[in-house]
């Protein structure tokens, strides 16, 4: 016999079987309840420290959103200055354009009236409307390239 089975055997016949169970009983119950204390104390821990990385994650997917939100009022400011902008310079454009339309025609008007002969004034009719016409093409690509662009 062992000497931990000698120690056992003196221990029953001292205490007596009953005590001896009910305390072996004790024992146990101790060890679990203490192993039950420290998987609790761990599992609050781990659950806490959940919580703290689950607030973390949202706190920075919400200083993203607040970053993304504000470069995009950004590059809708921009696209507005962008809009204004070439709206301007079509508007100049087409004034130049129309400018040089009534140009022209002012100049048809004295080519007709100041031109001895109806030969001659044709000639210089049909060369002004021509330019008329080209002037017309090139004020329709303007709003096109405008509308297209």
């Amino acid at each position: 016999m062992t000497a931990a089975e000698k120690a056992t055997q003196n221990l029953v016949e001292t205490v007596g079987l009953k005590e001896f169970f009910t305390s072996i009983i004790d024992i146990s119950d101790k060890r679990f309840e203490d192993r039950y204390n420290a998987l609790e104390k761990l599992i609050n821990k781990n659950s806490q420290e959940s919580k703290e990385a689950v607030k973390s994650a949202l706190d920075a997917q919400e200083r993203a959103v607040n970053v993304a939100m504000a470069a995009s009022e950004k590059a809708v400011l921009k696209a507005e200055i962008a809009a204004e902008k070439r709206f301007d310079n079509f508007a100049e454009n087409y004034t130049k354009a129309l400018d040089n339309i009534s140009k022209q025609v002012g100049e048809l008007r004295e080519a007709k009236s100041g031109v001895s002969g109806e030969a001659t004034g044709r000639k210089e009719t049909g060369i002004t409307l021509t330019n008329i016409i080209l002037i017309l093409i090139a004020a329709g690509a303007l709003i096109a390239n405008f509308f297209k662009g």
